[in-house]
This record gives C-alpha cells, structure tokens and sequence, in this order.
C-alpha cells in the first residue's frame, strides 16, 4: 500500500511541475476563446478627507470638480 502511495505521490508531483504546463499550453493552442474588448468608463465616487482644512477645501473642492472625466460617471461623496 505504501508503494501505491508514494508513486501517487511522484505522479502528482509530476503532474504539477511539468504535465500541468503541458496541458495549458495544448488548450491554449487548440481552444481559441477571443477577448472581446470595449472602452469602459467606470463609474467612480470621489472621496476627499479633510481635517483643519477650512481654509483650502474649497479650492480643493473645485479643483476636484472640474477632472477631465465625464460628468454622469463621477459621484463627488458629500
């Protein structure tokens, strides 16, 4: 039973340092699956941390505001 084992043991070791490279490498050369690829835009929430910064954080405020992203895809966090 031991011998049974330990060449279970070696196969599987096998298999996962050399024949599982081999079988990836044949699906990939055989199984063609295309990637289908379209511009995202994401939409995205805008976070700003503030503490003792009554004098700046309209500017930056504004500032953040006025990203080069489009308009119904930034969520300014209020």
């Amino acid at each position: 039973m031991s011998e049974v084992i330990f060449w279970a043991a070696v196969a599987l070791i096998l298999y996962a340092y050399g024949a599982y490279s081999l079988v990836i490498f044949l699906l990939a050369a055989f199984v063609r699956n295309p990637v289908r690829q379209a511009p995202i835009t994401p939409r995205v929430t805008l976070l700003i941390t503030a503490y003792n910064e009554k004098l700046d954080i309209a500017r930056k405020l504004e500032e953040s505001l006025q990203l080069d992203y489009p308009p119904g895809a930034l969520n300014p966090a209020a």
